[in-house]
């Protein structure tokens, strides 16, 4: 989980160093389901911390591409 999050200036250079934390921040709230033998690769709800498997039982919001569960956007409205 992530316990902070802010924002930094980046220059050109530096770009390798930001895909690798922005895919090592994608790859912490992705894990593969264990005990299931069809290796099955879910994401965590950052709203509610839920197993949810991708892309059928999610919301992608556009813009800064968080992924949020069905359930959670349902409560909201």
């Amino acid at each position: 989980r992530f316990t902070s999050c802010q924002a930094l200036a980046v220059v050109g250079r530096d770009m390798s160093s930001l895909i690798k934390l922005a895919r090592d921040a994608i790859a912490s709230q992705t894990r593969w389901r264990e005990g299931d033998d069809t290796n099955t690769e879910y994401e965590t709800c950052p709203a509610c911390y839920a197993h949810v498997s991708p892309p059928r039982d999610k919301l992608e919001v556009s813009g800064c591409f968080h992924r949020i569960c069905f359930t959670c956007i349902r409560d909201c409205f």
